[in-house]
Order: C-alpha cells, then structure tokens, then sequence
C-alpha cells in the first residue's frame, strides 16, 4: 500500500472500516507489518476511544488523521475533539453529494427525518439549516425557503472548523468532481500549525490550477 510506503514512515498507522470484507482486503495487502493495526468498526467509536486519546498532549506524539466517510456519517464529535487535542493534522472529506441530494431539497419540509438527523450528527447542531436555507415571506404572508449557493455553505463549515473545533488554520478546501458535474466533495484540511497550512494551501493551489500535485 502507497501510504504505507511513504518516506520518511509513521510510527504507526490505523485503519478503520466497518466493513469487514475491505478490513480482510487491506489484510492481505498490509501482510505481516507490525506498524499497521486494522480495526473493524464504528470509526466514530474506535477514534475517540481508542485511537484519539493516544495522542493526548501529555504522550507528546503527533498524528495525520483522514476522515473519509462513504457518507453523512462522520459525526461531529470526532472532528471536535481532534481539533481540541491540538495534536493532530486532518483530512476531512466534506461530502456534499450526499447533503444535495438527501438534505439540501428545495422544499426543506420534504426533507426525512433520517436524512435531518445524519447532518445533525455531521454538523454538530441543527445550526446548518440557517447556513443553508434562506426564510422570507411571500405576498400571502406564507414563509418561503430558498437555498443558498454550496460555496457559502461550504463556508460556513470551513468557519466552523475555525470557531468551533478550535483549528487554527483551515485553508480553502478543494472540490472534487465526478467528471464534468458538480463536485462530488470536498477535501478540507485543518490544523493547529502555521507551516503545515501553508504546504497544504501550496498543494491544494497547484491541484486546483492542474488537476494534480
């Protein structure tokens, strides 16, 4: 596995999946490497109690985690507390495929409570209805909704990495698309320290101008 081949090596990697077929896949390709634990699991879970406390300031060890969810089911406790523990640089996948066609409908009513309780838990709080929906009224009286455009929501969420995760620094995310349509996600990067940023930010620029890094 590339990652796992990258020079200079971690200490240590972790890989968490709540699948058990691709924890045997990642299996046969990590082989017998001591440095590599493979966990099957609630990531949500095995990341704040068993993986996140190891990283406390106290053990003085620092960690790149990626947060990649197959959708709206990173909770935001995760993300929370590793911006808190200030020991840690993450990759956050902000999957906005899944939030405009489940939850950013036109008519918010029409949105499943299934569908308001999985961003809720992604979010933090319901706070996200107002990053995304505008309220008026119409000649009736009646209270209308229209959405506002995925860069301010996307925004919004890079602020609140900012202001309630405690990052320090979250560069502009990069969109990836599938094909010529609409962005599938977003990558976001947040972190407690200056020079990380700037190389992420340089990474980002150079993805968005070329295609490539």
């Amino acid at each position: 596995m590339q990652v796992i081949q990258v020079e200079p090596k971690f200490n240590h990697y972790y890989f968490i999946d709540s699948n058990s077929e691709k924890i045997r896949f990642l299996g046969d390709r990590v082989g017998t490497n001591n440095n590599v634990t493979l966990i099957e699991g609630d990531s949500n879970i095995v990341l704040l109690n068993d993986i996140f406390p190891k990283f406390e300031r106290r053990f003085k060890k620092r960690g790149l985690c990626f947060l990649d969810p197959y959708g709206l089911h990173l909770n935001w406790d995760v993300v929370k507390t590793a911006g808190k523990l200030g020991t840690l640089e993450v990759f956050i996948n902000f999957l906005i495929f899944d939030m405009r066609r489940n939850v950013f409908l036109n008519n918010p009513k029409t949105i499943k409570n299934l569908h308001n309780e999985r961003m809720n838990k992604f979010w933090g709080d319901n706070t996200w209805f107002d990053c995304v929906y505008t309220k008026s009224n119409d000649l009736f009286n009646v209270q209308t909704y229209s959405k506002k455009s995925e860069s301010e929501i996307v925004k919004a969420y890079q602020m609140r990495l900012m202001s309630k995760a405690s990052f320090k620094f979250v560069p502009d995310p990069v969109p990836m698309p599938l094909g010529e349509n609409a962005p599938l996600y977003y990558i976001f990067f947040a972190t407690q320290n200056e020079v990380a940023s700037k190389i992420v930010t340089y990474l980002f620029d150079k993805y968005k101008k070329t295609g490539s890094v």
